[in-house]
Formats: structure tokens, sequence, C-alpha cells
């Protein structure tokens, strides 16, 4: 199956239209969210955008959406239906102002297993980056690749912690799909030694590289991430090279992960 884009809920604005951001608290049992969207369908209530969270093992969980309220239907009477929903422990719905939507009642951003995030568009910091490239030369491609590199080992830090350190041989693939998780780019593993000391990995829809143009390698602060991830998977001081640039004309951006010398 294709991927498609993950959405946040952030903002609507049509002054045309009436939206509402509902939020309700449920227990978490079978058929709750089936009772609210059940609810929602009887008042004609369209729902753009929605996401749940419910904590393993816990007895409630949230679902919030973003929804088209129906010309007949009322933000009050949204709100006394779904309270008066089987499974609904709260609820409430804020109703957008002149076609104004604006999503304020959750923060901070967070993935799961609870891991912070900031939201930051890609062209702003690939604009950041161009930036530090045109200020220090090559001594901001330096800043950049270490930057990178420090984020990778982290990110390395990160996972085996989650997921445990006995399965470090098989984090070394499943590093790979986080990047994905956090927006960054697509990156498979092409090819990879036993000890995984020599790596080629593969990297499409690369953040750093979105709207750019070079005859050289410039994705440094993604070489930077992917010699940090397998530096902190193998313990080893790993380096990479950039062999293929989105921005130079190729159709993916490619590392080679290595000793040095």
């Amino acid at each position: 199956m294709e991927t498609t884009p993950k959405s946040v809920l952030g903002f609507l604005f049509d002054q045309e239209r009436s939206f509402m951001h509902i939020r309700v608290t449920m227990k978490n049992s079978r058929g709750s969210l089936e009772s609210v969207l059940h609810v929602l369908t009887g008042l004609k209530v369209n729902v753009l955008s929605s996401f749940s969270n419910v904590a393993p093992g816990g007895k409630k969980g949230e679902w919030s959406a973003f929804a088209e309220l129906a010309a007949e239907t009322t933000p009050e009477a949204v709100t006394a239906a779904l309270k008066a929903s089987e499974g609904v422990l709260d609820a409430e719905v804020h109703p957008s102002e002149n076609g104004l939507l604006i999503e304020s009642s959750h923060f901070p951003v967070v993935i799961s297993p609870g891991m912070r995030v900031l939201l930051l568009p890609p062209e702003m910091q690939s604009a950041m980056f161009s930036r530090i490239k045109r200020t220090f030369g090559s001594g901001g491609e330096t800043i950049l690749y270490l930057e990178g590199k420090a984020a990778g080992v982290n990110g390395a830090g990160i996972t085996i912690r989650y997921l445990g350190k006995d399965r470090q041989k098989s984090l070394r693939n499943s590093s790979m799909p986080f990047m994905q998780t956090l927006g960054w780019g697509r990156a498979r593993v092409l090819e990879h030694s036993d000890d995984f000391t020599h790596v080629r990995v593969s990297i499409t829809d690369c953040f750093e590289c979105m709207g750019v143009r070079s005859t050289t390698m410039c994705c440094h602060f993604m070489r930077g991430v992917v010699a940090g991830v397998f530096s902190g998977m193998t313990n080893k001081q790993l380096e990479a090279e950039e062999t293929s640039c989105v921005a130079a004309g190729a159709t993916a951006c490619t590392f080679e992960i290595g000793e040095k010398g």
C-alpha cells in the first residue's frame, strides 16, 4: 500500500463554512468511539481530521477532531448528544469564529511512546541550513554534519532505550523507519556488512534538499544523521559520505557509511 500524508490538526479557514473542534473523553472500552461516530453521523457532522490517544492499560482516552457543522445543527446540540452517548465521560465543542478554527487545546506535540517533537516546515529548516552554509562556507557544512551526527547518535540511544539493547542487531535495520515517522525522509538500507560497520543507505523525500538545486552534494546534516545512527548502534566511530543527491538531479540521496580511513 502506498504511503499517505499523516495529517496533524492545525487550523482551518473558510468564511463560507462552519467548523468546530470536538474533544471527547471516553472510557477505554470497545464500542466507545463507535458510539461517538454514530452520534455525529446522526447529526450530519462531517469529520475532516481526527486523532485518538489511549494509554495502554488506561481506563480512559481522548478523541479529538476537526469537523464541519451541518446548517441545521448547533455546537450546543452536538455537545449534549455526545455527553449522553454511552462510554463518553465528557465532551467539548469549540466552534470556529468567522470561518477560522485554530487547534489550541493540545500541547505539547508528542509521538508515542511519549517523545515530544517540534513541528517545523521543511522549507524553513532547509533555508536555515542554506544560510549557515552561505555564512560559514565549508565550515558551515562541517557544523551541520557534526550536529546531524550528534542527533543520529542520540536517536540510536532513544531507539535502544525504548526497544531494548538485547535487540540491538535487529535495530540497525529498524532504525531507518523512525526517520519516516519523524518526517525527515523515507530511508532504507540498501546493503550492509555483517557487523553493520559498512552500510549503504538511500533516502527519498529528504527534507534537507527540498526545493534546493545544486551541482554538488548538499545533505550534510542528514549525512551526519546516518553516520550517527550506525555509530550509536554499533558502538563504532563511523563516518558517512553522500554519493548522490536529489538536489543535484538524482532520484534519491544515497550515503555510504563506514569506518574512517
